[in-house]
């Protein structure tokens, strides 16, 4: 099994976590009749993650094991790891017990957010085929990844599937407020700010949106506008979340890809009779008030 690594001497402290992590995900694969699929990209996360946990108590013990050390021209960071015949020197992993949990733990809930991924796949994939055309899964060749971002809920990671040149990306929670949002854009005159979104209450999938540079023969100042009128929305729907982050442009197209914070608003917009209403079990990060009613947002017409 070939194995990428995000610092090749540092990962000996914690090789044994990934090799062991690389072997669950290709017999979970297996299981599922879909061994074909390359997790490199899954396994070089991991090892990023667990090159953060291990990195402070490393750096400790390295400073010591430094001071001790006679002036030398060799390279002391190599010469920390291996002995001069390159083999490796005994007893550098750590038996910090809270280090060792918390690397299975990562291990452990990545494993359970993919198998979680791969069960949906599967009995999800005509409603896939339907609204995204996305091909056969036994037969096409394909790589997962992990979508960079934060590890919410015990490892709960938007799972990023490429089937070919086709790419679609999962995402384990749902607000359902891209919809929502899309539906207000069209009140007002707006381009759909979201993605063709798969709204499942669970969880939802995605249409991938890359990160394509702008064309030179496009006009610049339509893709500014474009961002400026998604800015508006964000403004006038107080979402309190908006930041670079969130966004993605793709050539001559901008889309807003993290919309939760809105979720209290734009549910109250559409719900609520035309006017706003602050409820108990609104999202906790909406910042909508009373006072809006949805006259207020089909007068304001946005430039397409």
């Amino acid at each position: 099994m070939r194995y990428i690594l995000s610092e090749p001497y540092r990962a000996y402290l914690y090789f044994p976590y990934i090799r062991n992590f690389n072997q669950k995900m290709q017999q979970m694969l297996t299981d599922y009749g879909l061994h074909h699929l390359d997790f490199t990209d899954v396994s070089l996360s991991i090892s990023e993650s667990l090159d953060q946990i291990h990195l402070p108590d490393f750096v400790v013990k390295f400073d010591e094991w430094l001071k001790t050390q006679p002036d030398s021209h060799s390279d002391r960071y190599t010469s920390y790891f291996k002995n001069d015949d390159n083999s490796w020197l005994p007893g550098l992993r750590n038996h910090n017990q809270y280090i060792s949990q918390l690397a299975e733990h990562i291990c452990d809930t990545t494993i359970a957010n993919i198998n979680n991924f791969l069960i949906r796949l599967i009995e999800e994939h005509k409603l896939l085929i339907d609204i995204y055309n996305c091909p056969p899964l036994s037969s096409t060749p394909g790589k997962l990844s992990l979508a960079a971002g934060d590890r919410h809920d015990n490892g709960q990671q938007p799972v990023i599937l490429a089937l070919g040149s086709f790419k679609l990306i999962y995402k384990p929670r749902d607000s359902g407020i891209e919809n929502v949002l899309n539906e207000i854009c069209n009140i007002i005159g707006l381009a759909n700010v979201c993605p063709v979104t798969l709204s499942l209450k669970t969880h939802l999938w995605q249409e991938f949106v890359e990160n394509r540079g702008l064309d030179l023969s496009v006009d610049a100042a339509k893709v500014y506008r474009r961002y400026g009128n998604i800015l508006a929305l964000a403004d006038l729907l107080n979402i309190n979340d908006c930041h670079f982050d969130n966004f993605i442009v793709d050539a001559d197209t901008v889309w807003l890809i993290d919309p939760v914070s809105s979720k209290g608003r734009c549910n109250a917009i559409l719900n609520q009779g035309g006017r706003c209403h602050e409820t108990k079990n609104a999202d906790l990060l909406h910042a909508g008030t009373e006072s809006d009613y949805l006259g207020q947002v089909q007068a304001r017409r946005f430039p397409a």
